[in-house]
């Protein structure tokens, strides 16, 4: 029991020093998922975990800053490729974009990934602050794209401050498995 205290001490002593940071350097944070056709049964969850964080995070690092991209898919058809709010410390403005993006498009299975995380990276991310990118999408990039998104990954995680994470939702019968792969390829970078 007194190494099992010890250890719950120790972890929420690191806790308070990360986020004591996180205060005193800055966070910026933009979410990036999917809002195709595929997304449908999911969506909603989706952007549930998305504002529980933002809820989260706002508590934590009152000053942290927050954006949005949400995207589908290049087509005619499509009714936007990317849609976005830029980071902001406003977090109704934040929360009521997110809450009118609905699932509809796609149609195939990869979608534009690298739109999305390109428009993220592109954000006016502020000097020293620590960058925090969340992918969240059921659906694999276009392979012809992969090598271009993991160099864009690369290059935006190059100096240390910034990380991307991915989160892949289950479709009808779970996650699509070449979606999972290329997901963790994306984080790894």
């Amino acid at each position: 029991d007194q190494l099992l205290d010890t250890q719950s001490g120790a972890k929420a002593q690191e806790f308070r020093t990360v986020v004591k940071d996180l205060r005193n350097t800055g966070l910026e944070i933009v979410f990036v998922f999917d809002s195709t056709g595929s997304m449908d049964s999911s969506i909603a969850a989706a952007k549930a975990n998305i504002d529980e964080m933002l809820q989260t995070l706002r508590a934590l690092v009152p000053s942290a800053r927050f954006g949005l991209v949400t995207y589908r898919d290049k087509g005619r058809r499509e009714e936007y490729l990317v849609r976005q709010i830029p980071l902001t410390h406003d977090f109704f403005a934040a929360a009521n974009f997110m809450q009118g993006i609905g699932a509809d498009g796609g149609g195939d299975n990869p979608e534009a990934v690298l739109a999305g995380l390109a428009s993220a990276f592109k954000q006016p991310f502020q000097r020293g602050s620590r960058r925090v990118v969340v992918l969240v999408g059921d659906a694999p990039p276009h392979n012809r794209e992969m090598a271009e998104l993991l160099d864009a990954v690369r290059r935006f995680t190059r100096k240390g401050l910034a990380s991307v994470h991915t989160l892949v939702t289950d479709k009808r019968f779970g996650p699509d498995p070449k979606a999972a792969a290329m997901f963790e390829q994306i984080a790894r970078r």
